[in-house]
């Protein structure tokens, strides 16, 4: 006991010798790790708070970036799209006076009357007088997967001479960039959207086809032609 107690009264009598000035200032000095805790006591929440402000911010540019290349060019489209699209030519396309021959069933052909019917209600095409310079095209019928029936005008010859340059559909990997926590979603339908876009006067002669002796020729924009892509842009 008496050793013991000498051991400990000899550390007790035991002094660190003074670092300098010079060392003192060099040695890091070890704090404790202080971590604000939440209000429900959990410790990692300013971290997920800095999360969910990045994506917000993230949401934000990717919001910017996406209006920034979709107003590219855009002001061109637009201005299109109110007075008239004007078809691409990579060359002037020959006139194709002649229609090429369609084979209809009397079905098909009642079905196309009926089509026709309704897109000159629609003003989507009109009456048109003969001339040189027009490009006639064959036509078809096909069934809907909603019901009913479009009328195509077959645009295979025509759509050799039109400019169709690539460009990038936006997918749903673009919609999850452009949302953030608390937005809400809304899907439109637009029925025969593409009749939105009407094609300039000029072009369409280019756009015809006979019917029951009589020459008609679209007044917007189709879904057969290589071009028509210009409905996503303007959108």
């Amino acid at each position: 006991m008496k050793k013991a107690a000498s051991v400990q009264k000899s550390s007790r009598e035991i002094v660190r010798p003074q670092l300098p000035v010079s060392r003192r200032i060099q040695q890091p000095i070890s704090q404790p790790l202080r971590v604000a805790a939440s209000k429900s006591g959990n410790a990692r929440a300013p971290a997920s708070h800095s999360r969910a402000t990045s994506r917000r911010s993230g949401a934000s540019a990717s919001r910017h970036l996406y209006r920034a290349s979709r107003s590219r060019g855009g002001v061109k489209l637009r201005e299109e799209a109110i007075s008239g699209y004007r078809l691409p030519f990579t060359q002037q396309p020959p006139s194709q006076v002649s229609e090429p021959s369609a084979h209809l069933s009397d079905l098909e052909e009642q079905l196309c009357s009926q089509e026709i019917s309704r897109l000159l209600n629609m003003e989507a095409i009109e009456p048109a007088v003969d001339s040189d310079l027009q490009f006639l095209s064959s036509f078809f019928i096909i069934k809907k997967s909603s019901g009913g029936c479009r009328f195509i005008l077959n645009l295979k010859n025509l759509n050799r001479f039109i400019t169709a340059p690539h460009f990038k559909l936006e997918d749903w990997k673009t919609v999850i960039r452009l949302i953030s926590p608390g937005d809400y979603l809304a899907s439109i339908d637009l029925r025969d959207a593409y009749f939105l876009i009407p094609v300039h006067q000029n072009d369409r002669k280019y756009l015809r086809f006979h019917f029951r002796g009589v020459l008609f020729q679209f007044r917007v924009l189709l879904f057969s032609l290589a071009s028509a892509y210009i409905f996503t842009k303007v959108l």
